[in-house]
Formats: structure tokens, C-alpha cells, sequence
């Protein structure tokens, strides 16, 4: 089973996070695959050796497990009763990527879990794997509501240059999508201090997490065949993972940074920069200071009315 026909049998399964029915959903749509379970049950697999990620996540907002029902309406799939929710947040990315992986694009595979429940999944690969992202240039999460989305910050950070983003949509071909500020925490922000640009595209569902909740059947094969046929070397990777995710447009370039083809190493040292509690990110060597509380010596300190005090204070003193 491919296509159209594959997605609207990968969207009945209700997936909470953690469920039977998750656990059900990986082991026929993704195990098969090749993907492996890492120590937290993210589902991973390598084709060639593009240095891309490529990502979605397998868990829905449903309230229970279970299958559902999904009609079609035209181009248009929904529930019709009986769900809180359709789950093409993110059951759309995961078809994407088997249809994908399917037709050889490559790149580095990441089926998450538990990102609705506080992207746990891959805060488990930032903390505890890193390595497995050694040499990623971009991040691409098929996680997105709507038609014109490429996201370059999340939570009112920067996480994407807007030449990526503009790069990506060029690549793609679909003049809708274009650089969008207005993204949420997803599972690309755990690693944007560890890869250059990280984004996530609309797919075209709208309604997510609620009853209404629908997909637009004929945007999602748009956007698998634009992806399949796309030239990854297109891309520009403009963003430096160790720059501060500063507010929007942040980025502490003293001049526009050098456009780099895909592949190649960006961004300082990152041993070299340091976090300052009230300023953010800095490079080279930092200034520290005594905790007035604890005594601890630190770059990370707070001047607050009762002295200069340490992050780890901080917490229990706010």
C-alpha cells in the first residue's frame, strides 16, 4: 500500500503518546522500514549520506487509543465523530517520510516520540546521543499546519536563516511556502544549538488538536512529490548553531555571513562560547563572578537587588 491510499490508513490509528495503538502504528508503518529504536524508542534510519535529518513524530494529541474512522470529503480528510482529533499533526510527516525513504531520498531519518507530550524524544538525542547529529547541516520536521509555512523561529527564537528558508522554497517549488516567525517549541528547537538550520514545513492540516481538525490530501502529495523530486544541493546553510537564539532576527553576525554550500562546517568553536544569565551567548573568554549566596564562581550569574547571584540560585530566589 502506497499513496493517498497509505496515509489514510496511517491517519486511524489514535496515537497517544506511549499507547498500544502508537506502538501498533510503528511496528507496521515504521519498523519495517529498517528504522531502529534508540534508548528512548525514537525510531532512526540512515539512507546514503546526505547530511540532512529529516523528521516527524509519531504521537497525536488523541485522549485514547484505538482506531478511527476517517471520511473523505473531496481532497479533504476529517473524522467524522468519535475522535477528538484526526492526527495529521503528525501523521502527515510520517508518511511523508516512508514516502520518502520509499523513493531513496537521503538523508538522516527521525521518527520521534512523545513530542506532544514535551518533545521528550528528541531531547533525549540532544542530551544524551548528540553524536548522532554530528555533521548535520539542516533539520527538516514535516510538522506544520497550514500551506505556507517554512519556519525560521520558534517560540520567538531563530532557528532557520531566512536564506535557508527561502533556499528550501525555491528547491521545492511550491511558492506558498515561504519564512515564517511565528513557529512553536517543536522538536527542531532541541537541536538548534547543534545544527546550523532547523525548520519545520506545512504539510496542510488545519485545526490541529481539536475536533475540526482536517488534512488537505492533495497539498500532502504536492508536498511528497516536490520533496522526492527537490535538489538537496539547493540548500543554504547560513545560520550558526552556536550563535544566541536571540529575538527575532537574532544572530550576533557583525556582517552578513558567508553563503556556504550544504556539507560544509559553519560556526566557531564550540567550546568557545559561554552563557551569561542576563545577556545570553557570548564568545571567548568570560567574565565570572561570585554568587553572593552560594559562593560559587560563575559566567552565569543575575545582578539582582540582594547581590549578583548564580543561575542555580536564581531558581530559588524568583
Amino acid at each position: 500500500m502506497t499513496g493517498r491510499d497509505l496515509l489514510l490508513d496511517m491517519l486511524s490509528y489514535r496515537r497517544p503518546a506511549g499507547s498500544q495503538t502508537e506502538r501498533q502504528f510503528i511496528e507496521r508503518f515504521i519498523a519495517p522500514t529498517g528504522a531502529k529504536p534508540d534508548g528512548y524508542g525514537n525510531y532512526i534510519l540512515r539512507v546514503g549520506e546526505w547530511p540532512i535529518l529529516w523528521s516527524a513524530h509519531t504521537d497525536t494529541v488523541h485522549e485514547q487509543g484505538g482506531r478511527q474512522r476517517v471520511q473523505v470529503c473531496g481532497q479533504t480528510a476529517m473524522v467524522p465523530d468519535g475522535s477528538n482529533c484526526l492526527g495529521a499533526d503528525d501523521g502527515t510527516g510520517c508518511w511523508i517520510l516512508l514516502e520518502m525513504i520509499r523513493a531513496g531520498v537521503e538523508g538522516l531519518y527521525v521518527f520521534h516520540r512523545a513530542e506532544e507530550t514535551g518533545c521528550n524524544g528528541s531531547r533525549y538525542i540532544a542530551t544524551h546521543t548528540p553524536e548522532l547529529l554530528d555533521g548535520i547541516q539542516a533539520a527538516i520536521a514535516f510538522d506544520r499546519r497550514g500551506y505556507n509555512s517554512i519556519v525560521t523561529h520558534q517560540v520567538g527564537f531563530r532557528t532557520a536563516s531566512d536564506g535557508f528558508a527561502l533556499s528550501l522554497s525555491e528547491a521545492l517549488g511550491i511558492s506558498s511556502l515561504q519564512p515564517d516567525d511565528g513557529g512553536i517549541f517543536t522538536d527542531t528547537l532541541e537541536y538548534a544549538h547543534l545544527i546550523p538550520e532547523c525548520t519545520n514545513v506545512s504539510v496542510g492540516y488545519t485545526g490541529a488538536h481539536g475536533r475540526w481538525e482536517s488534512q488537505d490530501l492533495a497539498f500532502a502529495e504536492e508536498l511528497r512529490d516536490a520533496v522526492i523530486r527537490m535538489d538537496l544541493t539547493d540548500l543554504a546553510i547560513l545560520r550558526s548553531p552556536f550563535d544566541p537564539l536571540g529575538p527575532r532576527g537574532g544572530g550576533w553576525w557583525d556582517e552578513d555571513p558567508e553563503v556556504s554550500e550544504l556539507g560544509t562546517d559553519l560556526g566557531p568553536d564550540p567550546e568557545e562560547w559561554w552563557w551569561d544569565g542576563e545577556d545570553g551567548l557570548h564568545y571567548g573568554e568570560p567574565e565570572l563572578y561570585r554568587c553572593d549566596y552560594c559562593d560559587d564562581v560563575s559566567g552565569d550569574t543575575y545582578e539582582l537587588s540582594g547581590g549578583r547571584v548564580c543561575g542555580r540560585c536564581v531558581e530559588e530566589l524568583v
